[in-house]
C-alpha cells in the first residue's frame, strides 16, 4: 500500500570516488527510527518554479520510499512509503 507522507527526514549520504564519482543516499532517520538504504531505483532533477529539486526513489529492501532534496533550503522530505503490498 502506498501512503503519502510529507513529513521532513534527516538523510546520511556518502559520497565515493572510486570506481566513478557518486553520492548516495545511505541512511535516513524518519520518526525516530532509522533505515538503511539498499537500492536506489532511480533519481531525475525538475525544476518547481525556480528552486532546482532531486526526486529519489530508494529501498531499505522491507519499504519502498520517494524523497525529495529542495536546493533552496536544503531540506529532504519523505514524499511516500510503500511497503509493497
Amino acid at each position: 500500500m502506498i501512503e503519502a507522507i510529507h513529513e521532513k527526514i534527516e538523510v546520511i549520504t556518502r559520497f565515493r570516488l572510486l570506481p566513478k564519482p557518486v553520492t548516495e543516499i545511505y541512511k535516513i532517520r524518519w520518526r525516530g527510527r532509522e533505515y538503511m538504504i539498499m537500492k536506489l531505483a532511480y533519481h531525475y532533477k525538475v525544476w518547481e518554479g525556480r528552486t532546482r529539486v532531486h526526486k529519489f526513489a530508494v529501498s531499505t529492501g522491507t519499504l519502498d520510499l520517494r524523497l525529495t532534496y529542495d536546493t533552496e533550503n536544503l531540506f529532504w522530505t519523505l514524499e511516500e512509503v510503500s511497503d509493497g503490498f
